[in-house]
């Protein structure tokens, strides 16, 4: 079934054609919020004070589920050796086939937890130049194998 009469036949609108213009594009957002391509979310702000991990932490067990071994997030734990100066991060041992979707919910959700940066995969984002999107992570604060960084 094409998408705009999936979406006329739960929406009931008035021109069960006017969905149709959107499908590229919500598939786009689909892909991206998903993790295909990977590195694709991205956004910007000006972060202040330090973060709320806790926070996004409790709000990822909500979205993905509890952690665990066969969960998406299988375990989520502050690692010293990736302090940032103005605060602690936080390592997120995920499900690699999931992985690139975890990090943009991140990168979605840094403005309200109060993250400045999320690394995976040789990959980094920073807040306050995330116009520039994913950079190449520059070398000894990389994120531990298979991890994302947050924080």
């Amino acid at each position: 079934m094409p998408v705009y009469q999936a979406a006329q036949d739960v929406q009931h609108s008035a021109d069960g054609s006017a969905y149709e213009q959107w499908v590229s594009v919500a598939g786009q957002l689909a892909g991206y919020f998903t993790g295909q391509p990977a590195h694709g979310v991205s956004c910007w702000y000006a972060p202040t004070g330090s973060g709320d991990l806790a926070g996004a932490v409790r709000r990822m067990a909500q979205t993905f589920g509890p952690p665990g071994r066969k969960a998406v997030v299988i375990r989520i734990t502050t690692d010293r050796s990736v302090q940032k100066n103005t605060g602690s991060a936080a390592v997120l041992h995920v499900q690699p086939s999931a992985a690139w979707t975890v990090a943009g919910w991140l990168v979605v959700h840094a403005q309200a937890y109060g993250l400045s940066e999320v690394r995976y995969a040789g990959y980094e984002w920073k807040a306050a130049n995330g116009n520039m999107g994913w950079q190449p992570d520059p070398g000894p604060k990389a994120s531990p194998r298979g991890s994302i960084v947050a924080g």
